[in-house]
């Protein structure tokens, strides 16, 4: 889970670009009849203008502790009868009604972050009216091939081999299996045409894996250092703004995402790439995977790179132990937990009678229903579903 501190909340606010889109958008999607849901509300502000600009209600949801400087601020601002405060997930509550906007910037630089998706998703389908405005409505994600020296010197080669008179080979693969967050330098160029990744429709998307396979003809004679990246954001009405290194800076920086080695490329070479961000437990893995052609001829192939997030892992050996077929996993309290559950999930028990069990078994764990309540649905969530 991925929460914002309260230095990058100000960052945000501090970011132009991006605060008068949301201001321009939020003005013009809300009534007076508005429900307003706010997801990631940090200290405010959207919920501050929303609750100004005329709703009706507005739901403030923020798990982070900084909510308490939200509500002093809507107090502040005589705007705290309007205005209730949620310090939760959004996926893990309730609306007492359907709201008609919901307002959000869940993104890091790209918008695959954290559950930043899959958030959507779940606020769409269980908080909102079915003609609720979604701000953003769509983010479209842009890859281009770059030649980027000394983005490339200063965080891969320059670390990576004859650091301070010692070789270091054997960190290239971890330093170029990040996503680096830079600014384009002065001269960086693309190589090629820029490529649309995908456009991800808010309002409709039900997906939180994406891959895309690209196919650039190179257009120019150049060294290609990496994949650089931008999203731009459509937030309706013709309101919108990127991240594009060819726009002002904003709050969230510009990725780029390295080749393992720099690669001399010419006019009229053909770079074959799949770029696939995978959403897994919570968090997204990417991988990039390129292979260039000289002359566009396959048969003549000038680079392959096979590269992912994961690359820049260490897994202590204890934990590759634990992959082995000879592993012996031992019985604890968390499996006759999931066991108790588990076994009285029979299409006959209620959610309640299975929280009393546990309350009984495991007191230890369960003071009261409601944590074993919660533990229960969490379990019957995941593995049983409703009855048809």
């Amino acid at each position: 889970m991925h929460f914002y501190n309260f230095e990058l909340f100000c960052q945000m606010l501090a970011d132009d670009i991006r605060l008068n889109a949301y201001s321009d958008a939020l003005q013009r999607a809300i009534t007076k009849d508005s429900i307003v849901l706010d997801i990631g509300a940090g200290t405010g502000f959207f919920s501050l203008l929303a609750a100004q600009l005329g709703a009706k209600k507005v739901y403030a949801i923020e798990p982070n502790p900084l909510i308490q400087v939200a509500k002093e601020n809507a107090s502040a601002n005589g705007l705290e009868d309007k205005i209730e405060f949620v310090q939760k997930l959004s996926t893990d509550m309730e609306l007492k009604e359907k709201a008609d906007v919901l307002v959000c910037d869940l993104r890091g630089p790209l918008p695959f972050y954290g559950f930043s998706v899959a958030t959507v998703i779940d606020a769409r389908k269980r908080l909102l009216k079915s003609n609720a405005v979604i701000i953003p409505q769509k983010d479209s994600v842009y890859f281009a091939i770059a030649e980027s020296p000394k983005i490339y010197k200063e965080n891969i080669s320059k670390l990576a081999q004859d650091f301070r008179g010692f070789h270091m080979p054997s960190a290239r693969k971890m330093l170029t299996s990040r996503i680096l967050t830079t600014n384009p330098e002065e001269n960086e160029r693309f190589l090629a045409e820029p490529a649309l990744f995908g456009v991800l429709d808010y309002t409709t998307i039900d997906e939180t894996s994406f891959s895309t396979d690209f196919s650039y003809k190179i257009t120019e004679d150049g060294v290609a250092h990496g994949l650089r990246a931008w999203f731009e954001a459509d937030l309706g009405g013709e309101i919108s703004f990127s991240n594009s290194p060819k726009q002002p800076g904003t709050v969230y920086g510009c990725p780029f995402l390295p080749f393992e080695n720099e690669v001399e490329i010419k006019t009229g070479d053909l770079a074959l790439v799949n770029v696939s961000v995978l959403f897994v437990n919570g968090n997204y893995t990417c991988l990039w995977n390129t292979k260039i052609y000289s002359g566009g001829d396959k048969n003549n192939l000038k680079a392959e790179f096979k590269q992912s997030t994961t690359g820049n892992l260490i897994v202590p050996p204890e934990l590759l132990s634990r992959r082995s077929e000879y592993f012996v996993p031992q019985n604890n309290l968390e499996v006759e937990i999931e066991r108790t559950i588990l076994n009285m999930i029979d299409g006959e028990n209620p959610h309640g009678d299975i929280a009393d069990k546990l309350v009984k078994n495991f007191p230890d764990i369960f003071q009261n229903f409601e944590n074993a309540l919660n533990r229960v649905v969490m379990i019957s969530n995941r593995y049983a579903g409703a009855d048809n």
